[in-house]
């Protein structure tokens, strides 16, 4: 498959995204006064964010010229967003309750953390001692499994769907 024209954007674009979470994740102040309602708040604006990025690339895959590079960019985002509000949410936790991991967190940390739950690696350096951070890690594991799973299968299907249509066409085109 050679590369055509605008194949590029596919790699931009999750790469300025990514960037742009990075920046904002980096900027956004994370007081001690973090509460619960506010992690719960962040937790469903990131819900309702991922599924509207979600059904949002989704569309794009549907209509690009490259569904599959299109997918494999709609995962990137995803994930990416997904990392982002929940390593949010962390060190909001530990900004609270000191006590609330088994260290303090920092935004780095929390980006750590959240990557190792994400891909269920569980080093064990930094766990949850406190019951909302108990919550929320575990919140995190089975939103891993909920939403990642629907969100590559939809992603899968959509691109699916699209290299189906292509190849219904170019066999209408050529009459076979």
């Amino acid at each position: 498959m050679a590369l055509q024209r605008g194949d590029a954007m596919y790699a931009v674009r999750p790469v300025v995204l990514l960037g742009g979470l990075v920046a904002v994740y980096c900027l956004v102040p994370v007081r001690p006064e973090f509460s619960i309602p506010a992690a719960l708040t962040v937790l469903a604006a990131s819900i309702v964010l991922f599924v509207v990025v979600l059904v949002r690339q989704e569309r794009r895959i549907v209509r690009a010229t490259r569904p599959l590079m299109a997918a494999v960019e709609a995962i990137v985002i995803l994930v990416s967003v997904f990392l982002v509000s929940f390593s949010l949410v962390y060190v909001g936790l530990s900004e609270s309750d000191a006590g609330s991991f088994t260290e303090a967190v920092d935004k780095l940390d929390a980006v750590y953390l959240s990557v190792t739950v994400l891909t269920t690696t569980g080093f064990g350096d930094i766990a949850a001692v406190s019951a909302p951070a108990r919550v929320a890690v575990t919140a995190h594991m089975l939103v891993n499994v909920t939403l990642l799973a629907v969100g590559v299968r939809m992603v899968t299907r959509s691109a699916q769907q699209a290299l189906t249509r292509r190849q219904d066409a170019r066999r209408q085109e050529t009459g076979s």
